[in-house]
């Protein structure tokens, strides 16, 4: 939970509070005039790339990605994008409660929060933001952006704002209704650009939805128990999607045809709510409580998890890229390749949670330098000596398949 939200701007100026004045159903345009932010601070960053994100077509998903790697590609580098991308801080007290992730599309940075407070913030005009009043609804998971398309998710309803259409309760449409007795559990993903989640009663029933993401017709709906626990997340992969619950795992599996297969595969551990899973290079990788991590193969035929060698007690976050996974846990992080290998590790007591509770993660969220030492502990130097490893290592891996390949028979 968190009650401050920073968002990087090229500003000079931290703009004074004022006060807001929030009115259920429309729109408060609130305005920091105490302090307006100027050409000269903003021009920075914005006049080369406004346009260009203006007109992007933009995909935000809790965790980043559909398959919750937490990783997203961008056209910043490093370290010259601490310098040029991210610099002072501009900062808003909400004085609100969020237990979901930012969302962001090509005009709106988008929070929703516990209280039924739906706000957009102005990417462009940042001294300026929208609130609306959603009466009785309490966002707790995290919705997704669909090509700019906005889809939020309350306990009660979905709700679809389209795109370059001005932010007011009228104009969103309200495409799904939870079962009376049940609420939507799981944060939004996407499977086939169409919307998936879960809903639950809290106790035993539960469904899977996958809905049309328009007019939230059902397309596929799929019922089940799960008494312990159920997983908040549904994993996106390949042509399947995953969920996991008490000691086993559904996978669903679309066809050619459209028609979509379920299998159920027990598991040796429980599943809880520290258990993370990610999938990356065609594995699916997953923990159990004590920190072991073990993989599958995405595309065998069959569902077997496999060790993977890595092992992290009081492990709390887990995600990758390309071919590397990160964890961090109480004593600090680390990187690993694919195959279970230690390439990298910094120790760290203080802050080193880098999983999706963090209010700074997401697919959208911008990290100063100033940041990236409160986090893992470090200074930029030595981010950069652990970005460093990690690139190297790569790129050692690349010349090592490209020199393999060579050697295949042609």
């Amino acid at each position: 939970m968190a009650d401050r939200i920073v968002i990087s701007f090229d500003d000079d100026i931290i703009p004074e509070k004022n006060n807001e004045q929030v009115k259920s159903g429309n729109i408060d345009l609130i305005n920091t005039a105490n302090n307006p932010l100027t050409e000269n601070d903003t021009i920075i960053l914005l006049r080369e790339l406004s346009e260009e994100i203006r007109t992007s077509e933009i995909n935000c998903y809790y965790n980043a990605t559909p398959s919750l790697t937490g990783f997203t590609d961008t056209k910043l580098k490093y370290p010259e994008g601490t310098e040029s991308g991210f610099n002072k801080n501009y900062s808003l007290e909400l004085e609100d409660e969020f237990f979901s992730s930012i969302l962001i599309n090509n005009e709106f940075i988008i929070l929703s929060s516990r209280t039924s407070k739906v706000y957009f913030v102005d990417r462009f005009n940042p001294e300026s933001k929208i609130i609306i009043h959603f009466d009785g609804s309490y966002f707790e998971k995290t919705g997704c952006i669909i090509k700019n398309d906005i889809f939020l998710n309350s306990l009660n309803g979905i709700y679809l704002l389209k795109s370059g259409v001005n932010p007011d309760k009228e104009v969103f449409k309200k495409i799904f209704t939870p079962a009376d007795g049940t609420f939507i559990w799981s944060n939004l993903n996407v499977f086939k650009e169409n919307l998936l989640f879960l809903t639950y009663d809290g106790a035993k029933k539960a469904d899977l939805f996958l809905t049309d993401k328009f007019t939230g017709d059902k397309i596929f709906n799929f019922t089940f128990n799960a008494v312990k626990h159920l997983s908040g997340s549904i994993l996106v992969a390949l042509n399947k999607f995953y969920v996991f619950a008490d000691s086993f795992t559904f996978i669903f599996e679309a066809a050619e045809d459209g028609e979509i297969k379920v299998s159920r595969n027990d598991l040796d551990f429980e599943i809880n709510p520290e258990t993370k899973f990610i999938a990356i290079k065609n594995k699916l990788y997953i923990n159990d409580s004590s920190g072991n991590v073990f993989y599958s193969d995405l595309k065998g035929k069959e569902f077997v998890l496999h060790n993977s060698g890595i092992k992290t007690p009081y492990l709390n976050s887990l995600m990758g890229f390309g071919n590397v996974i990160f964890n961090g846990s109480l004593g600090g992080w680390k990187v690993f390749d694919t195959n279970g290998m230690e390439i990298f590790s910094h120790p760290d007591i203080d802050e080193n949670k880098i999983a999706e509770d963090d209010p700074r993660q997401s697919a959208c969220r911008q990290v100063t330098a100033e940041a990236v030492r409160t986090q893992f502990g470090m200074v930029p130097d030595q981010v950069l000596d652990a970005r460093n490893k990690v690139r190297n290592y790569q790129q050692s891996s690349r010349d090592q398949q490209q020199v393999s390949d060579c050697n295949q028979p042609h």
